[in-house]
């Protein structure tokens, strides 16, 4: 009988001499659209096992499920996955009363334990962390944490102010994903801690506001997007942004060389009394 491994926090033991129950589309797959899944599945997506009893033993089964109110996106993704299964909907209250459809199919063995090598587990939402740096580096994949869980536009009371943001609960993931995004930016990301009591746990929101390096991570991860890995709402979001008219403004700024400008007031205007006239 082969030995049995346990695998790093994993509560159930793995052969490592099982066959493969189908063709593995992660592990030793270096693709876009590979690369673009592993993004959704590491924001969005759910890993499961369960074990199947039998008269003399017991195998594991491994599922890799995506839940979203965008319906193209899980079309796609179980296009990718082969098409296997169905998609079913979830009676879920979300916002603007969107239908949450969900899709999983199985994993291949080796799959499973290539997704738990990344650092894509069960209960990953705290741990989160991507082990291979060519994986976290890479445009699609990042393109794939956005479209999880991102959020671009442009904010404030005139809509002039650009900012992008991701959301995650994993420490380490927000700030390896702020050392990615820096080596695509010429300025620096920021990490905000929720600590609210409000909350049940606390977030890290990762964000970038000026709308030069907005513009560059937009232009890097969507213009080239193909059709069947991306958000089709995020992309047009982006195309949009894109499209608008690069204004870079400068404001004057005031030092002790440059005092601030004088104002010419009216001969017959009484003087402004202040509270140095006053003493």
């Amino acid at each position: 009988m082969p030995p049995m491994e346990l695998t790093r926090s994993i509560r159930y033991y793995v052969n490592p001499h099982t066959k493969p129950q189908g063709n593995n589309l992660f592990a030793g797959v270096r693709t876009r659209e590979a690369m673009y899944w592993l993004g959704i599945l590491a924001t969005d997506g759910t890993i499961t096992a369960n074990r199947n009893e039998g008269k003399r033993s017991c195998s594991f089964s491994y599922r890799a499920s995506l839940a979203s109110t965008d319906h193209d996106l899980v079309n796609k993704y179980m296009a990718f996955m082969g098409n296997k299964g169905t998609i079913t909907s979830i009676n879920k209250q979300q916002s603007h009363h969107k239908q949450v459809i969900s899709y999983g199919a199985t994993l291949s063995t080796e799959d499973h334990l290539y997704l738990h090598k990344l650092g894509i587990t069960q209960n990953k939402g705290l741990t989160l962390y991507i082990e291979d740096r060519a994986v976290a580096n890479n445009p699609d994949f990042l393109r794939g944490v956005i479209d999880g869980d991102g959020s671009f536009g442009m904010y404030g009371t005139k809509k002039k102010r650009t900012k992008l943001s991701l959301t995650t609960g994993s420490e380490d993931f927000a700030y390896l994903i702020a050392e990615v995004l820096e080596g695509y930016i010429k300025g620096t990301p920021y990490i905000r801690e929720d600590s609210r009591p409000t909350k049940k746990n606390v977030t890290y929101e990762v964000t970038i506001n000026t709308k030069r390096d907005t513009r560059t991570v937009l232009r890097l991860l969507y213009e080239d997007a193909p059709e069947h890995i991306r958000m089709e709402r995020k992309y047009q979001r982006a195309m949009e942004l894109l499209a608008e008219p690069e204004i870079i403004t400068t404001r004057r700024k005031y030092t002790r060389a440059t005092p601030p400008r004088k104002i010419n007031m009216p001969q017959d205007s009484a003087p402004v009394t202040t509270s140095s006239n006053r003493r």
